[in-house]
């Protein structure tokens, strides 16, 4: 059985978000509040979601020019990056479908979304330095193809 490339992991997790934003985030009261000290950040699922679709298509995209132009790229970042990144997303809708249930304060004025800031900014770092991987794999296997062809 043939295996699949890693850049169509990312097309279809691409066009997982956008089914996404066709059929769930498509009302206006569909947002992420993030609250930092005295700001709110509040994000639209839509928004976001739009963003992800094209940053994972990119990515994808990326991966397909090497695999294109035949460039060799370091096997233990790239499944680090795709693991981190695409096993993001399920543990994403998971923790957030569960913390948002247990997130309903007796006390309208009071903020408890705390928890849910905490996992959200978990998220969003882990998801940063699986980036940073895949720009020092991009880095390294770029500088290692081209020292081999000279």
């Amino acid at each position: 059985m043939k295996t699949l490339k890693v850049y169509f992991y990312y097309w279809f997790a691409s066009l997982f978000f956008i089914l996404l934003v066709l059929y769930f985030f498509n009302s206006d009261d569909a947002v992420i509040d993030i609250n930092i000290h005295d700001t709110y950040y509040v994000i639209k699922n839509y928004a976001l979601s739009e963003s992800l679709a094209i940053y994972f298509a990119l990515i994808g995209f990326i991966y397909w020019l090497f695999s294109i132009d035949k460039i060799q790229i370091i096997v233990f970042l790239k499944e680090t990056h795709t693991l981190l990144t695409l096993g993001l997303i399920p543990i994403y809708f998971i923790g957030y479908f569960l913390l948002d249930r247990v997130i309903e304060s007796k006390f309208l004025l009071f903020d408890e979304t705390s928890k849910l800031n905490l996992f959200i900014t978990i998220l969003v770092i882990v998801f940063i330095v699986s980036q940073l991987l895949f720009i020092l794999n991009i880095i390294l296997s770029t500088a290692k193809h081209f020292t081999r062809k000279n």
